[in-house]
């Protein structure tokens, strides 16, 4: 697998400390994606008829702390605007086209 392919298969939802926050690489918009995590406790609030949770089992309610998710995204707007995000090792071998 050549350098190049690892920013397109690296789609964690987790960047630097924050809870909320994270980019990824995506082919599809060709671009940068930055995503949102509304639901961190990975409890899923769906009820997809195909899905394999256990459904059994109660969920905890967490709610989203809106300051917190309000300063990740400001914090990680910073990074891609100076252009911090490309010096990091995850995101090094991005191509220039791809970087915006």
């Amino acid at each position: 697998m050549s350098a190049s392919a690892k920013p397109f298969e690296d789609h964690r939802r987790e960047y630097a400390d924050m809870k909320y926050v994270y980019p990824v690489v995506s082919r599809r918009s060709r671009g940068l994606s930055i995503g949102v995590n509304l639901n961190p406790d990975k409890v899923c609030n769906w009820d997809c008829p195909y899905c394999q949770v256990d459904r059994k089992t109660p969920a905890t309610t967490t709610n989203v702390d809106e300051s917190v998710l309000i300063d990740e995204m400001r914090r990680i707007m910073v990074d891609v605007n100076s252009g911090e995000i490309w010096n990091l090792p995850r995101f090094a071998a991005t191509p220039e086209s791809f970087r915006r």
